[in-house]
């Protein structure tokens, strides 16, 4: 509900893009871009495609807790969020041009982190099949997560794909991601005032 709220009033303002991480905003010292490049949809397509993918991943707030669910989203889109802000300086650095808006804003880093639980933990109820070709009943969730991965090239791709290997760290346990948990303290703080906008 927060993502389709702050999407739809971006549009109506017609702020949408400002709330990007770009070079130029970074060099300005807009620090607050990298909170904000998570909010916004860019455009009403990816939004669409975006929040049909947040309402069908809504199980894994159910199976994992909303304390581990909640630690879950922060890591990733820390993880994801310092991805893209580091690869400005690299990008930089190696003589690459990243343009004005390398990277589209939107939860596409976190709607994608939820792409590697799905494979991992959610099996397939049933198969189809369409013209030869055998499906699964998780086909239409990857279908809508290729067309949100596609809808804008490379300005959605780059996030998308930081989003899958920032849950790939969380899930393998390499850095022992998993075992961060919020205490008590800060889970009361975050559901009374983040939570109630959400």
């Amino acid at each position: 509900a927060g993502a389709a709220a702050a999407s739809l009033a971006a549009h109506v303002l017609k702020v949408q893009y400002r709330m990007a991480l770009t070079p130029r905003g970074l060099d300005r010292g807009e620090l607050w871009r990298l909170f904000t490049t998570n909010l916004v949809f860019t455009s009403p397509g990816e939004a669409i495609f975006g929040l049909y993918l947040i309402y069908h991943f809504r199980v894994f707030e159910r199976q994992m807790g909303s304390k581990k669910y909640g630690s879950f989203m922060a890591i990733c889109g820390t993880l994801s969020t310092a991805m893209l802000a580091g690869m400005i300086p690299l990008a930089r650095a190696v003589g690459y041009r990243l343009g004005r808006e390398p990277f589209a804003s939107g939860p596409h880093a976190l709607v994608f982190a939820h792409f590697v639980p799905y494979f991992l933990d959610v099996p397939c109820t049933y198969h189809f099949t369409i013209f030869g070709v055998r499906f699964s009943n998780k086909a239409f969730v990857y279908l809508a997560g290729l067309q949100l991965l596609l809808s804008h090239g490379s300005k959605t791709a780059v996030p998308s794909l930081c989003g899958l290997l920032a849950s790939t760290l969380f899930h393998s346990g390499v850095l022992g991601l998993r075992r961060l948990t919020p205490s008590d303290v800060v889970c009361k703080v975050l559901a009374g005032t983040v939570g109630r906008l959400l």
